[in-house]
């Protein structure tokens, strides 16, 4: 084909015995970007092949992380824990606690085993959800772990602001009513950035050996426990200050452990660590931290309920106001007798409180 007859660019010729087509193709940017793109991901599998890790290599640097007080301590954390409930041993109730690597540790483990690409990506989003897909890939092995997290554009308020749009509100383990309400681009971000680091940190754990997240988690606590035997006065000060950075008052902090925080041990400090670092890594809230620790539907809660309906019985039968204070705990259990004497005078004072109506009863049949 003479020069002067090429097609020119975006412009794809197509000859035939005795005609010549040509399609003028209007973008070239998509073929382009595709072959950046094929590129990129090229050059990350060569680079990982040329430098493999070693995983002796990658257990000393991440010791060697977890060795700094830094590391340890908060802000950050390497590690956190909050109690999931409680159970009873040997006649005692004692808190059932969960913990785990914190995101900040993850994302140390992850610049440390090296050759890992992560990513995420917006695949769908409309007026009141976001749908994100992230990806963490072993570029040695070739193995990919995939998520999709889903960010509804809502958040809850105790007190909506002026303007705020209220969609519906409930009522939360405190009795306190609470309102979801459309949330702001800001707080959008917000949510979107915790859930794809939360998500980013499940899925570089898969890739992690469990073993050396074992070992990193035990350093870990015995670089707490050395900074906190040197200077155990400023530890507590940090950590009473970190709590208060998130609207946790150190009477709070007294509600939890049940003493003066003057008394507060080692592993008290230990536990509030990591329960800060939980919080901050959105793993759960001090509310859900204080219905763990004292459950409502608990048989402890339940007993407690008992003793002020039979402390409020008491005082009816000897006609006498009910306390305003909270009903002292009852050391002996009552026997039956009792329990029925005191939830008849009950009764008794709920009839006379809000008598029943007198309804009068149907007649059937032809009246005479």
């Amino acid at each position: 084909m003479p020069e002067a007859n090429l097609p020119q660019r975006g412009v794809i010729a197509r000859e035939e015995f005795a005609a010549t087509e040509l399609s003028i193709v209007p973008e070239t940017a998509a073929a382009a970007v595709a072959a950046r793109e094929k590129a990129t991901v090229e050059a990350r599998f060569v680079v990982a092949m040329k430098r493999p890790r070693d995983m002796e290599t990658v257990r000393v640097r991440l010791l060697k992380e977890c060795s700094r007080p830094g590391m340890a301590k908060i802000p950050g954390g390497a590690r956190w824990r909050r109690p999931v409930g409680r159970e009873k041993v040997a006649g005692k109730w004692v808190d059932i606690i969960k913990e785990g690597p914190s995101i900040r540790f993850v994302e140390v483990a992850l610049r440390c085993f090296g050759n890992v690409h992560p990513e995420s990506c917006i695949v769908f989003e409309d007026e009141g959800q976001r749908i994100v897909r992230i990806t963490v890939t072993d570029l040695e092995n070739n193995l990919t772990y995939s998520t999709e997290i889903l960010i509804k554009k809502v958040v809850e308020r105790k007190n909506p602001r002026e303007g705020q749009e209220v969609i519906s509100s409930r009522l939360n383990s405190a009795g306190a009513k609470t309102y979801l309400v459309e949330a702001s681009e800001d707080e959008i971000q917000n949510k979107t950035n915790l859930l794809i680091s939360k998500a980013l940190r499940n899925s570089g754990l898969r890739l992690i050996p469990g073993d050396i997240v074992d070992e990193c988690m035990e350093k870990v606590k015995e670089v707490e426990r050395a900074a906190d035997k040197d200077d155990p006065d400023a530890a507590k000060r940090k950590v009473i200050d970190a709590f208060a950075t998130i609207g946790i008052e150190p009477a709070d902090l007294q509600m939890y452990l049940e003493h003066g925080l003057e008394r507060m041990q080692p592993a008290e400090l230990s536990e509030l660590r990591g329960i800060w670092t939980a919080i901050n890594d959105g793993e759960t809230t001090w509310d859900a931290v204080m219905e763990a620790k004292a459950p409502t539907g608990s048989i402890e809660a339940a007993e407690k309920i008992a003793e002020e309906k039979i402390a409020r019985a008491k005082m009816a039968q000897q006609g006498s106001p009910e306390p305003a204070v909270e009903a002292t705990t009852v050391t002996d259990p009552p026997t039956e007798e009792q329990m029925r004497e005191w939830t008849s005078a009950e009764e008794l004072r709920e009839q006379e409180e809000f008598p029943k109506l007198q309804t009068p009863k149907p007649v059937f049949g032809r009246k005479k």
